[in-house]
């Protein structure tokens, strides 16, 4: 999964779109619409921008927290932050986010689609969001999500993929990585290139819940 942050394009010199578009041809999967911080007007520009870009390549694409925006892009689905109840008249899947058992829990009683676990790392674009949850962290939670896929978000990169999927993540979701990325495409081969690199390392698995040899959760059952 690859989540939009405008200002970590910026410091590549890249708006948005064009780093969705890049994104999209190293091969993404799925598009995670934040920038949740700006105004609702814009946010839908921006939608309205790269929701064709994920459409024409196949991709799924998700929208944080805005149900109406998320409606009208016909998202595959509805990402809901820790702070925010699913709202009702929403029928297409959501995610979470989850930092502890709590959430975890709660993620399980809404039948999310997945889940995103995070901080797993120190993380460059939220310095100081919690205590990174290492590996040990991951699979506690791992260990208590009933089949609940989980995807190892905050600090990712290519060099340490194998560690979170060692760990038994279902998949990774990577922010400035590629968004901030010289080249997003190939930031996103490079990502894709080490996750199925895991996979091909002896005893570099660990049995999960949901095995899946894409490294972002399409859900496409739920849909």
């Amino acid at each position: 999964m690859v989540v939009t942050d405008r200002a970590a394009a910026a410091t590549a010199g890249h708006t948005v779109p064009e780093a969705v578009r890049a994104a999209l041809e190293g091969g993404a999967p799925a598009i995670l619409l934040r920038d949740k911080n700006r105004p609702i007007a814009d946010r839908r520009r921006l939608g309205e921008a790269i929701a064709p870009l994920v459409r024409a390549a196949g991709a799924e694409l998700w929208v944080t927290a805005d149900l109406a925006l998320a409606g009208d892009l016909d998202a595959d689905g509805l990402h809901l932050p820790g702070d925010l109840a699913r709202p009702s008249g929403w029928d297409a899947p959501i995610s979470r986010s989850v930092h502890d058992h709590a959430e975890l829990h709660r993620a399980r009683r809404e039948a999310a689609a997945h889940a995103y676990v995070a901080p797993v790392a120190l993380t460059v674009s939220k310095p100081g969001y919690g205590p990174a949850l290492g590996t040990s962290g991951l699979r506690r939670l791992i260990a208590d999500a009933a089949g609940l896929p989980l995807l190892a978000l905050g600090g990712v990169g290519p060099d340490d993929v194998a560690t979170w999927r060692s760990a038994g993540a279902a998949g990774i979701a990577v922010m400035s990585g590629v968004m901030g990325a010289a080249d997003p495409a190939d930031a996103v081969r490079g990502l894709l290139r080490a996750w199925q690199d895991a996979e091909r390392r002896p005893g570099a698995t660990l049995p999960n819940p949901n095995p899946n040899p894409n490294p972002a959760d399409r859900s496409s059952e739920h849909r």
